[in-house]
């Protein structure tokens, strides 16, 4: 085949062509047999940013949304807890109130009345108890009273009755050192109740009340020194220092045995 000058200029220009339409069809999409689009490179997002835009860091907040703000004392009163310290539930199940508390911490309960059986109670042989305001210089059973320690002018012996109709003696085997016959008692209660008081008998020993006959629920003996004494020889504003003890409690039916505690 021989060329001519014109078509020699035509060859050349299609060569030239080729190899600048090559390296773009390596770059670019393009569509093949089965008409899926392919991608040489991951398209990146070169959409235009606007001037002063910060840059994301980390899990910055978007600085348009309003950060809710906590009121002072929301965590106080999440962790808030009513206060019960009235109401506490006792081992029975029941709420103790404020004067039960008080009565209990008055009396500080010291030790446990001795159960001897079903049907008695007692401080036990020889167990004695000091009353009054620790003054007995002048007091007509000093040998016994002045030995043993003063811790209150109220003693307190508790015991339960477990049946109706129980019939309760109550008696004191020790009784030492009362000087006056107006101001020192032996009071019976149920409760806030006093359901038998009497005075003791000055200078006697082995004092106590007439029988009770008792309903169920919890009894107090409280044996009390107080002033205001008319006695000829006594001091009005002196509370008379005596021995109680030996404390017997016997029923016709079970009772059980409570706390001895002193004011």
């Amino acid at each position: 085949m021989f060329f001519t000058t014109k078509n020699l200029a035509s060859l050349v220009a299609i060569v030239i062509m080729s190899f600048v339409l090559l390296p773009g069809c390596n770059q670019g999409e393009f569509t093949g047999s089965s008409g899926q689009t392919k991608t040489g490179d991951a398209k990146k997002d070169v959409s235009p940013k606007k001037l002063g835009d910060p840059e994301p860091v980390g899990n910055e907040k978007d600085p348009d949304e309003e950060e809710e703000e906590e009121e002072p004392g929301d965590d106080d009163d999440k962790n808030d807890k009513p206060d019960d310290t009235l109401n506490d539930t006792n081992d029975n199940g029941t709420n103790e109130s404020l004067i039960d508390i008080l009565g209990t911490l008055l009396k500080k309960p010291t030790e446990q009345i001795t159960q001897e059986n079903d049907n008695e109670v007692t401080t036990g042989p020889g167990k004695v108890f000091r009353i009054g305001d620790g003054a007995a210089s002048a007091t007509s059973c000093a040998a016994q009273v002045t030995p043993v320690g003063v811790r209150g002018k109220i003693y307190y012996f508790e015991f339960q009755v477990t049946k109706e109709a129980t019939d309760v003696a109550i008696s004191f085997g020790v009784t030492c050192g009362i000087d006056y016959s107006d101001t020192n008692f032996i009071i019976l209660k149920k409760g806030a109740a006093e359901i038998y008081k009497q005075n003791m008998t000055k200078n006697i020993s082995n004092q106590g009340m007439p029988n009770q006959v008792l309903g169920v629920g919890k009894y107090t003996i409280i044996v009390e020194s107080r002033t205001g004494t008319k006695d000829p020889v006594g001091n009005p504003t002196d509370f008379d220092d005596f021995l109680v003890g030996e404390l017997k409690v016997k029923a016709s039916k079970p009772i059980k045995a409570g706390l001895i505690g002193a004011q």
